[in-house]
């Protein structure tokens, strides 16, 4: 044994323990996706040692193209507390595998941009990548620190299941430092399929070493579908229904005030517990439409600009040559953001609907860049 080796972390000793058989007629995890199949998956198992460094200890999570493990790293010094990396194991088919390179540049992209820089802190970084070759394929494995929980989460456990101001001022401020990092030093344009929202913004853990459960900073996750801004502006459709920026439904061309969009939409969310255009389109017909939400959207911030409308191909669909949008109807009432909040009053009310009001704006020209937010007097109370 060399002494490189005798000085790192010894793997752990795997204890006997009752096992319990699952029945194979009953799907578990990834296994109830639509159109599973079990040789795009890695077939991991526990106790297992990847990449000659990684001993596998539980299993964290899944999703429709990939798993996600805790695993002991074994080149911690042996003197040091024990480290646990979380390692994401890409499905094999090919869509996934395309998605996984991508997602492996763009993060090792953002992870080199510029370590010094603060903002760095906020945003997911890469610790190392390796490939397992499967049975059926190889698997692209990507390594990061392990996290916590996901912003929605967090939001679960006050009262009301929403943000107190306070609170949520410390968040944001900390998102935009992060979004400011993503726009400034990496150049990408985090909105695309995945948004910035709830569910992609994860809190760290203050003591990675003991895994322990004391919350840390909100964290900005999810590059898969992010894209280069040195390449914008960009014109495929991007976002989920209800999410989208009103450039993206008129097929217009974006940039990075696609991620401003979303951001004042998720800080909405996370303050009142529900979007900020949740309000305007409560029929019995729950079923999404492009016109319903613009209709939420005129009826939360008011009317498009009417030169706006000239330049977007899509926009004769829903407007009319003077601007007047071709389903009034589904308007229930313009009643505007200072009127839709009501979970704050005062002068904390005054501050906060001058801050979300510069990031929905109809027009991306409009929204205020994530330099001008990190100066903007509501994010700067203590």
């Amino acid at each position: 044994m060399s002494l490189l080796r005798f000085m790192r972390s010894a793997p752990y000793k795997v204890k006997p323990v009752p096992a319990y058989a699952l029945r194979r007629s009953q799907p578990i995890e990834e296994e109830r996706i639509p159109h599973y199949d079990p040789k795009h998956f890695y077939p991991m198992q526990l106790h297992t040692t990847l990449a000659n460094r990684y001993q596998v200890a539980a299993k964290l999570g899944w999703g429709t193209s990939s798993t996600v493990w805790l695993a002991k790293d074994l080149h911690q010094w042996c003197w040091l507390p024990s480290r646990y990396v979380a390692i994401k194991v890409n499905t094999n088919n090919y869509a996934s595998q395309e998605c996984a390179e991508k997602e492996l540049r763009v993060t090792e992209h953002i992870t080199r941009a510029n370590p010094a820089d603060q903002g760095r802190y906020f945003v997911r970084t890469l610790l190392d990548s390796f490939t397992l070759q499967g049975p059926h394929g190889h698997h692209i494995c990507m390594v990061f620190d392990p996290f916590y929980e996901p912003l929605w989460m967090l939001k679960e456990r006050f009262e009301g299941r929403v943000f107190p101001p306070d609170a949520l001022r410390t968040i944001v401020r900390m998102i935009v430092m992060g979004l400011h990092y993503l726009h400034t030093q990496a150049r990408v344009i985090h909105t695309a399929k995945a948004d910035l929202k709830s569910d992609n913004i994860i809190m760290a853990l203050r003591d990675q070493s003991l895994l322990d459960t004391s919350l840390g900073r909100p964290v900005i996750t999810d590059f898969g579908l992010s894209v280069y801004g040195e390449k914008a502006p960009y014109t495929h459709p991007i976002q989920p229904n209800g999410f989208q920026a009103p450039e993206v439904i008129l097929r217009a061309s974006w940039d990075y005030s696609v991620d401003i969009w979303n951001l004042g939409a998720l800080v909405w969310e996370l303050l009142c517990g529900s979007g900020p255009f949740d309000y305007a389109t409560s029929s019995s017909d729950s079923s999404y439409s492009e016109k319903k939400h613009l209709a939420s959207i005129i009826s939360s911030i008011g009317p498009p600009p009417t030169d706006m409308l000239k330049r977007e191909r899509r926009a004769p669909r829903y407007f009319s040559d003077d601007g007047q949008f071709k389903f009034p109807d589904l308007i229930t009432q313009t009643r505007g953001l200072d009127q839709l909040l009501t979970v704050i009053d005062g002068e904390e009310k005054r501050m906060f609907v001058k801050f979300i009001t510069r990031l929905l704006q109809w027009q991306p020209k409009d929204r205020a860049t994530v330099e001008e937010l990190l100066s903007d007097p509501w994010l700067q109370q203590e």
